[in-house]
């Protein structure tokens, strides 16, 4: 080999990392606690663990740094605990209603290792806007969000890889407890998000294509 053509592949190992990729995961989304502060029937209204799925792209900056962008959806519930014995007639689900939630978001990551390693362990911080939208009548919401991750990436071949990753999804929701969000016949006046942010825990397996 010439030293032309090891200097060529040298630089061409050099520049490995400069592409993207976008990868596809579905998970698990762990519940919480939208409001805590209860009335005179509901001690607290919840959101039940559910499937989540969504998608990411990242961008490199280095061969340990990337840009990375994030969508991720939820489909789940709102449920109440009543603060005594359900009045007559109410759900027996205690469901309030649907609800769906989708982050958005960006941010950094940073890997471990180089980019002729097949494993790499990955962190990530993310900033955005999380989108609360519950059935009708009640009004979705729109919050700054942000998440933190982590996870390992096994690349099977040079463009195909395995992904696993956990989250934590704080959300800000309101900075104070004051008025009602909705008015229902059953259960009363009831400030159901308004409490200061939804904490959420989410564990997903996915594959990654780079470009």
């Amino acid at each position: 080999m010439s030293a032309a053509e090891a200097a060529a592949i040298e630089a061409s190992t050099s520049r490995s990392w400069a592409t993207v990729e976008v990868s596809a995961f579905a998970g698990y989304r762990f519940g919480g606690t939208a409001s805590p502060q209860g009335n005179t029937y509901i001690d607290r209204v919840g959101i039940p663990s559910a499937l989540s799925f969504g998608a990411s792209v990242e961008v490199p900056i280095s061969d340990a740094w990337h840009v990375e962008a994030l969508w991720d959806h939820q489909s789940t519930e709102l449920k109440v605990d009543f603060s005594g014995t359900a009045l007559a007639g109410t759900n027996p689900d205690r469901v309030i209603s649907n609800l769906t939630i989708d982050t958005i978001q960006a941010g950094i990551l940073v890997q471990s290792g180089s980019s002729d390693e097949r494993a790499r362990l990955f962190a990530d911080l993310l900033l955005g806007a999380t989108i609360l939208t519950p059935s009708a009548p009640y009004s979705g919401l729109t919050r700054f969000s942000l998440s933190i991750g982590a996870g390992a990436k096994y690349w099977l071949t040079d463009h195909l890889a395995g992904r696993f990753a956990i989250r934590w999804m704080p959300v800000y929701i309101n900075s104070t407890s004051a008025g009602y969000s909705y008015c229902d016949p059953i259960y009363g006046c009831y400030p159901y998000w308004n409490n200061s942010y939804l904490s959420q825990g989410d564990a997903s397996l996915g594959v990654i294509y780079k470009f």
